[in-house]
């Protein structure tokens, strides 16, 4: 920046460009805040964006490792019949129904119970029994007992398997509600019904 003296003597030309120059810095500066802005103060709206994308891709990958485990549970309990019907009269210590390997599944939803952002956007129902999801599921798994040929670990498979159905039916309503295919009225519902047909099921041991 030149000084006052210097300023006067200079001809009109260079003080047209240096104004031209000053101009253009001060564009260039304004530029760059104004596509920083979004970025240090993200907007509502980019905001909301944000956090649907990332709640429907945590539904997402539960609702896949749900599924997973369903079938990994379901899978062991169709051998442990097969082998059941196979050796009726065998001594259990003869072979095993149930394999040697403890159930080790995988649980996605606890990351939506510890993110506050995800919890509070997650349906009241869905937020009344996540935590029951989460507990009964871990339940189930420590009182299966790996290569104990007891008929209450057929049970413990039952229910487990039971629980994950109610569990994969839920967080499909929830991707349903949260794309704004259901209602809540319709969702609530819908999920009711999901969970006392579980309980139906448990009940007659099925």
């Amino acid at each position: 920046m030149p000084s006052r003296k210097q300023w006067a003597k200079w001809s009109l030309p260079s003080k047209l460009t240096a104004i031209g120059v000053y101009l253009g810095i001060g564009a260039i500066i304004l530029t760059v805040v104004l596509f920083l802005i979004p970025y240090i103060f993200p907007s509502k709206n980019q905001k909301e964006i944000e956090v649907t994308q990332r709640l429907n891709g945590t539904l997402k990958s539960a609702l896949q490792a749900t599924r997973s485990e369903l079938f990994s549970v379901n899978n062991l309990i169709d051998t442990a019949e097969v082998l059941i019907k196979m050796h009726p009269n065998a001594a259990p210590e003869e072979f095993t129904y149930f394999g040697l390997s403890p159930l080790n599944l995988p649980d996605v939803l606890p990351v939506i119970l510890h993110d506050g952002e995800l919890y509070q956007r997650i349906s009241p129902s869905l937020q009344r029994r996540l935590y029951t999801f989460i507990n009964s599921k871990k339940n189930y798994q420590a009182a299966f007992v790996p290569g104990d040929n007891r008929m209450e670990n057929m049970g413990i498979l039952r229910l487990l398997s039971s629980e994950l159905k109610a569990e994969q039916w839920c967080l499909e309503l929830e991707l349903e509600y949260q794309s704004g295919k259901l209602t809540p009225e319709e969702h609530e519902k819908l999920f009711n019904e999901a969970l006392s047909e579980q309980t139906m099921k448990m009940l007659g041991g099925k």
